[in-house]
């Protein structure tokens, strides 16, 4: 458990969240799914405390619904000066 009251089951890598797990943030939300070097990246679902779901492909701790379209808009708009959009997650102690 980590001093806000959140709460992680998985695997861990060199001390790190990484592989598949399942971390409950102290606000109730939830998320059951991939995990890389400490971040929420790869394929999940989070359900918010709101009740709001985002199932799909997390990219660096954000949600991306579809992972190709993502990337490719992601470089595309940095290639014309835009910022991609992303959605947040409730971030994670570290």
């Amino acid at each position: 458990a980590y001093s806000d009251g959140s709460k992680y089951n998985g695997e861990w890598h060199l001390d790190k969240r990484h592989g598949s797990g399942i971390f409950a943030y102290a606000d109730g939300s939830v998320y059951e799914g991939e995990f890389n070097t400490g971040r929420i990246h790869g394929q999940g679902r989070l359900q918010l405390s709101s009740g709001e779901v985002q199932e799909g492909t997390f990219m660096y701790g954000k949600f991306s619904s579809n992972y190709l379209i993502n990337v490719v808009t992601y470089y595309r708009a940095e290639a014309y000066g835009f910022s991609p959009i992303f959605f947040d997650l409730p971030s994670l102690p570290f």
